[in-house]
């Protein structure tokens, strides 16, 4: 990005760029932070852009190890701000797939409107965006690092967002979040004196990402309407959330200290999850919901999982754990053939509400009914639901079991009882004949 001019004001130096009349990468010593603003989609900033502005004013903050492809930043970095303008900063390309940034620092994306600084009303305020992309969504191959340089536990962290404000997107493709020294006691959190990275934002996507080393819970203040997560690993870290109502797939936990923390009111699911290597897989000590897990791996975490009622001005919460699988029921004459067209009905033989996901489901022309490939219409059982009980840790366990009724015209009825779902897309095989 070529440089065109500087405005020197006070401690504060200001690199105006190319791309923009407006965008500036400034830098203030007495807060000793980098500020990066205005800067397109369509031309984000990026790491060079940032060393260039450095080296040109002469700021000493940034240095480049070229044989690692990676820039250290030794100073808080923010990008974007609350004036009206977009800002968008890009780590990892095409020309550089394995690009590195080390922050000794925090990272700030603050939002675009905040209460009681913008003048306009929120719902007047132009939507703008403050967004820092690792890796990139077309392309698998960029694989992009963010990493903090912390000398101490929870010395630089990540912030997104702001309380009772509008605005800060963080959007990870294939990347990694985590702390340089990759040891305990040496992991990120949110900017000091914070104890977990912020993410009061408006949009985050992790999309296989890793997320590694986080001293606190990593989705502290995170919406769930704001965020898409799937198929990203949490690892050697607290907690992969905090609370919330968030639906995320194909996750890996492992190595963490509790990987699903309940602060109050848990309603998540997870689909295809990994728990591995874990002190606990969750925590539940407050809400009266609790987490569902749908043909999930789950390995015994090495200090037992924690479940707790929690009572509070004269009501009880009992939280729950509830272990859901699909199944395939595949529907064969007693010459062994594909029956297609069987109507199949499955129902819970304890009369439980909500145990049967699409209780009523066709068999195809293999004679299956819906598998993976038609997830949404495939039949989903619950095969548990573990309840707390006044007694921390000592949980009431329920379990289910099944009546599968298949039919066809001319082929004949059976019923199978008794069948219990213990793995995921599990296929039950019946013989219809005529009776």
């Amino acid at each position: 990005m070529k440089h065109v001019g500087i405005v020197a004001w006070g401690a504060m130096i200001i690199c105006l760029c190319a791309c923009s009349v407006k965008a500036a990468c400034t830098y203030d010593a007495q807060k000793n932070a980098i500020s990066v603003v205005d800067y397109p989609e369509s031309v984000p900033c990026t790491l060079n852009g940032l060393l260039t502005a450095d080296k040109m004013n002469g700021w000493g903050k940034l240095s480049y190890d070229q044989a690692a492809d990676t820039y250290t930043v030794a100073c808080d970095l923010i990008v974007g701000a609350n004036n009206g303008t977009h800002t968008y900063l890009q780590v990892g390309s095409k020309e550089h797939p394995n690009e590195v940034l080390v922050l000794r620092g925090s990272l700030v994306i603050p939002p675009y409107w905040v209460k009681d600084v913008n003048t306009q009303p929120q719902h007047m305020a132009p939507k703008c965006v403050n967004r820092v992309t690792l890796g990139l969504a077309s392309d698998p191959s960029i694989k992009a690092s963010l990493k903090f340089d912390c000398r101490k536990s929870g010395e630089f962290g990540l912030s997104v967002g702001k309380d009772l404000c509008l605005g800060g997107q963080l959007h990870v493709f294939n990347s990694t979040i985590t702390s340089t020294a990759q040891k305990p006691g040496l992991g990120w959190a949110g900017p000091p004196p914070l104890p977990h990275p912020f993410m009061g934002g408006e949009s985050f996507v992790f999309d296989h990402a890793t997320i590694a080393w986080c001293e606190g819970a990593f989705g502290y203040h995170m919406n769930a309407r704001a965020a898409q997560v799937k198929d990203t690993t949490f690892e050697y870290g607290e907690s992969a959330n905090y609370g919330g109502n968030h639906l995320w797939r194909g996750c890996t936990f492992r190595h963490m200290k509790e990987a699903i923390f309940d602060s109050g009111g848990l309603d998540m699911t997870l689909i295809n999850g990994v728990f591995e290597d874990n002190v606990r897989n969750w925590a539940l000590p407050y809400t009266d919901k609790g987490l569902t897990l749908i043909d999930c791996t789950i390995k015994p975490p090495t200090a037992g999982n924690r479940m707790a009622c929690w009572k509070n001005e004269g009501k009880t919460r009992y939280p729950n754990v509830w272990i859901k699988h699909h199944v395939v029921v595949e529907a064969a004459d007693a010459a062994g053939k594909p029956v297609p067209g069987a109507q199949v009905e499955v129902a819970c033989e304890q009369k439980a509400e909500n145990t049967v996901g699409n209780a009523k489901a066709p068999t195809g022309a293999d004679g299956k009914t819906p598998g993976k490939e038609d997830e949404a219409k495939a039949i989903l059982l619950t095969e548990s639901q573990e309840k707390a009980t006044d007694v921390e840790n000592k949980t009431a366990v329920t379990e289910y079991t099944y009546e599968i009724k298949a039919s066809a015209p001319e082929v004949g009825t059976v019923s199978v009882k008794g069948f219990k779902p213990t793995e995921n897309w599990q296929t039950v095989k019946v013989v219809l004949a005529k009776q």
